[in-house]
This record gives C-alpha cells, sequence and structure tokens, in this order.
C-alpha cells in the first residue's frame, strides 16, 4: 500500500489544518522509510520489517516522531496525530499483505494477492483523503486534481511492475475472470 497512506495523512490535513501536510506524510510513510534507511546499511530485508513494521518497535518510532512534533508544532494534537499517522501504516499494511502487527500475530489479510481489489481500496482511500483536504482550508498544491490523477497513475504503474516481477508474480489483473496461476503453472494458495 502506498497512495491508501497519502489518503490517510489528506485526511488528516483536513481534521488538522495547522499540522504541514508534508509532516503528515512522513509521519504516514515513517515505517517505510525507516525500512529504507535500515536496508542502506545492509540489513536483511526481514530484520528490517521487523524493526519498521512490527510492534512495539513501530509504537517507539511513534513514539518518537510524536515528540518531535510536540516540540516542533508545540502541540500536544500534533504529537498525538502523528504518532497515530505512524501506527496507521502498520494497520493499513496488515490489511494490503500477510505482514503481522506483532510477532506472533495472524498475518494480515494480503488483499494484495488480488491487485484489482488492492488498487480499489488504494484508490478510495486516497480519493477520500484527497477530497476532504481539497474540501478544507487552506489548500495546497497537493489539492489539485492533477495530483491526484498522478498518484492513481503511478500507482497502476506500480501495480503493473509488481505484477512482472518472477517469481513473484503469483498476483494476477484476471482474477475474478479467471483463476491465477503462479509462474510455474501452479494455482497459488487462496486462488
Amino acid at each position: 500500500m502506498i497512495i491508501g497512506h497519502f489518503g490517510v495523512a489528506f485526511a488528516a490535513r483536513a481534521r488538522w489544518p495547522r499540522i504541514s501536510v508534508y509532516w503528515l506524510l512522513i509521519a504516514t510513510m515513517a515505517t517505510d522509510l525507516l525500512r529504507a534507511a535500515l536496508a542502506a546499511t545492509g540489513m536483511s530485508m526481514g530484520y528490517t520489517t521487523r524493526y519498521s513494521h512490527l510492534l512495539p518497535w513501530s509504537a517507539y518510532l511513534a513514539l518518537a516522531l510524536g515528540v518531535v512534533a510536540l516540540v516542533f508544532f508545540r502541540s500536544l494534537t500534533a504529537g498525538a496525530v502523528t504518532a497515530g499517522l505512524v501506527l496507521s501504516h502498520i494497520l493499513l499494511d496488515a490489511i494490503s499483505g500477510a505482514k503481522a502487527i506483532w510477532s506472533g500475530s495472524p498475518p494480515g489479510l494480503d488483499v494484495q494477492r488480488y491487485m484489482q481489489l488492492e488498487f480499489v481500496i488504494e484508490a478510495a482511500i486516497c480519493w477520500w483523503g484527497w477530497r476532504l483536504m481539497r474540501r478544507s482550508a487552506p489548500l495546497t498544491w497537493l489539492a489539485r486534481r492533477s495530483v491526484l490523477a498522478a498518484l492513481l497513475v503511478f500507482e497502476a504503474v506500480f501495480q503493473g511492475w509488481r505484477l512482472e516481477q518472477r517469481p513473484y508474480a503469483t498476483r494476477c489483473w484476471v482474477w475474478p475472470v479467471e483463476s491465477c496461476w503462479d509462474w510455474r503453472g501452479e494455482r497459488p494458495p487462496g486462488a
């Protein structure tokens, strides 16, 4: 999930317009940014996901960024909203992917197996947040229709790119029309 996270940040901006929309975008993507920073150190993907997307590590990140927002914006609300956005990331990822929320918890819903469904969910969340932000004042350049269109096109291209990755291509675009088959010609579990 990418643009769905942006939609949550846009909705937060509509509700709390005194908090910078750029800060809200950073907060909602903080766990992915932390994972990228950990990966840049050479840490394996399993550990980067553990230390960025699982509780209690994501809670520590939420607390740290909440304190930064509290100090920077001098607002308890900004700190609480920031922490909430950081934690919203792992909840949305649990819907989109198979990621667990804490070590030993059941896996996520893995909606990303069905790319059309994931795209519809993400597009709806992004549109909803963007629409709320657009209806509130003060408007930023992010409230332009072209920004929403660019985000939707970006997500569609990203989904298409992921479909082409092998052997990861157990997802398919044709799913409710016909069964999905993985790259070996076998039916993936749950399809």
